[in-house]
């Protein structure tokens, strides 16, 4: 053997193969993509009115109780309104206390929450029954 083929043979190697971590960080991400898609897919739909515990309560002056009846009435602090009206009754309030029946449409309590948006109210409460 000539002296160049055994430095050769007995070389160090000077790069470190990228190929099998390239290969387990691929694996790892379509296992992320795979149970992150079913995490959020697998959701249960609830119905609310009925809860053990309920949220701490704010100041009064600072909040306003929007009420939700099975009809999609809208009411506020027990006076009949219309959704036109609501946006003048949201001016200097923080937060927002939603008491939606059981029975009344999503699309009516997603119209209410709209409104307190453009409002600017950015904390809302959901009002429950304790069981």
């Amino acid at each position: 053997m000539s002296v160049k083929t055994a430095d050769l043979e007995m070389g160090e190697i000077s790069e470190i193969n990228m190929t099998p971590f390239v290969d387990i960080v691929l694996v790892l991400l379509v296992i992320f993509m795979a149970t992150a898609t079913l995490i959020t897919e697998n959701r249960i739909g609830v119905t609310l009115p009925s809860t053990q515990t309920s949220d701490a309560k704010t100041k009064e002056a600072e909040n306003i109780t929007i009420s939700i009846d099975a009809n999609s009435t809208i009411f506020v602090n027990e006076s009949r309104i219309n959704i036109a009206m609501l946006s003048s009754l949201l001016k200097n309030k923080k937060v927002a206390i939603l008491r939606a029946d059981a029975k009344t449409s999503f699309e009516s309590v997603v119209a209410v929450i709209d409104e307190c948006k453009k409002a600017g109210i950015a904390k809302y409460q959901v009002d429950t029954n304790k069981k």
